[in-house]
């Protein structure tokens, strides 16, 4: 079945599904390999984004078709195929954010401040 992103149907669709063909996007990938969903992925043409993250999906283990319909036999395999690429992101929000302030060399401040 096929739902617009964003829509309720479409989250809810996500979440029950098996598996997810989506564009080469940043959204509907990356909540799909959160959700430990088998995924595959059609960049769009012409799009120099879609095509620099299926390279990076590729790397991963992510199937990516440029045409359906020559890709029918492998869209086939993967509908059954049972593969799904386990992602593990830890929390690092706290590290990364300390790294940064402990690096830090300069004051942006400084340019505001009044000097006498």
């Amino acid at each position: 079945t096929i739902y617009p992103v964003g829509d309720e149907a479409f989250l809810l669709s996500m979440a029950s599904s098996n598996g997810v063909l989506c564009g080469a996007g940043f959204e509907a990938p990356a909540e799909a390999l959160y959700l430990k969903k088998k995924l595959a992925v059609v960049p769009m043409k012409n799009q120099y984004e879609q095509y620099c993250n299926a390279a990076a999906l590729a790397e991963m283990g992510v199937p990516v078709w440029f045409d359906l319909f020559q890709e029918k036999a492998a869209l086939a395999k993967w509908i059954v195929s049972p593969q799904r690429i386990e992602v593990d992101y830890p929390e690092q929000t706290h590290e990364i954010i300390s790294l940064i302030v402990s690096n830090n060399k300069f004051n942006y401040l400084e340019p505001f401040a009044i000097h006498a």
